[in-house]
């Protein structure tokens, strides 16, 4: 049985341990990996948790198979419990498994029909009041001398800003607010936030869950942010977050959307006034590392630990 064992150590460091590490470490991660980091943590406790049940169900098969790599020890140990018991521990946790899985599945086809059906009543007044420019062909404008800016999420994305942001902002900090929101609709933000915010509701007694729910939204702002900082410079962005975060008569923007006045002011400055921001490829490889390392180490432990208590 040290099978399932393993991978529900692996799972339990996942959904308790590796949090925390994220949550202190991930400043200084490139904010594009930490917000794919989330999803794909949260994936791999599912993939753990589901190998633990399915080892338990069929253990002569499974537990076998992988038992006799390791040597007799292993082999005797996994045979330790009897197959009935395991079976209907496994058939327990299939079917806790089974009802989760759905209950995300049902979160975030709610979610995301319900921004669909706001989109397109939004998309729709978009189209009938606003207008567009050659300059920004794919931007609708709207009549409204508070400032704001959004981008519908979705099939068909569109982006939409006020004409109060021309007095607001400099032509090179206008051009960088809707290249933040072009961010968003090109790497489909709104998918990994109804996913985060879906499990989260779903599963909100494992921290994993719970806080990457609220973490991912945060991150997905930095994420834009560091898009359009990239081609328009940290402190252009800066600055142009700093002019809408003070202007006292800014529109807010749709619910369901997703705006460049969204997120932590202070956070966002932070990440941009970083003088050695994280590189994506060192950030995702610390990622990958430690993340391997938060599964490996705990499934190693148990199995060694229950390898010496059965060989002595």
């Amino acid at each position: 049985m040290n099978v399932p064992l393993a991978l529900a150590a692996a799972a339990v460091a996942l959904g308790w341990v590796w949090p925390r590490w994220m949550l202190r470490h991930q400043h200084g991660f490139d904010p594009r990996i930490a917000m794919v980091a989330w999803p794909c943590a949260q994936l791999l406790f599912v993939a753990g948790v589901i190998s633990a049940a399915v080892t338990l169900i069929i253990p002569g098969h499974a537990t076998t198979f992988l038992s006799s790599l390791l040597g007799q020890c292993w082999d005797s140990l996994a045979h330790a419990t009897p197959a009935a018991g395991e079976s209907l521990v496994g058939a327990v946790g299939a079917t806790a498994v089974l009802a989760a899985a759905a209950g995300v599945a049902i979160q975030i086809v709610g979610r995301l029909h319900r921004q669909r059906c706001h989109r397109r009543r939004l998309s729709d007044t978009i189209t009938l009041t606003g207008f567009r420019l050659p300059e920004y062909p794919d931007v609708w404008w709207l009549d409204d001398e508070r400032p704001v800016a959004f981008c519908l999420p979705g099939r068909g994305a569109r982006i939409a800003a006020s004409t109060g942001l021309w007095s607001s902002l400099t032509a090179r900090e206008l051009t960088a607010v809707l290249a933040h929101e072009r961010a968003h609709s090109q790497h489909r933000h709104h998918m990994i936030i109804a996913w985060a915010e879906s499990v989260g509701a779903t599963m909100a007694l494992v921290p994993l869950f719970h806080r990457g729910a609220r973490t991912v939204r945060g991150l997905s702002e930095q994420a834009a942010d560091a898009a359009a900082a990239s081609r328009y410079g940290g402190a252009t962005v800066a600055s142009a977050l700093i002019k809408l975060a003070n202007t006292p008569d800014r529109a807010e923007p749709p619910p369901h959307s997703l705006a460049a006045a969204h997120g932590s002011l202070a956070c966002r400055l932070d990440r941009l006034n970083q003088r050695t921001p994280g590189s994506p490829i060192t950030g995702g490889v610390g990622v990958a590392a430690a993340t391997l390392l938060c599964v490996v180490g705990p499934a190693l432990a148990v199995t060694a630990a229950l390898g010496l208590l059965t060989c002595s």
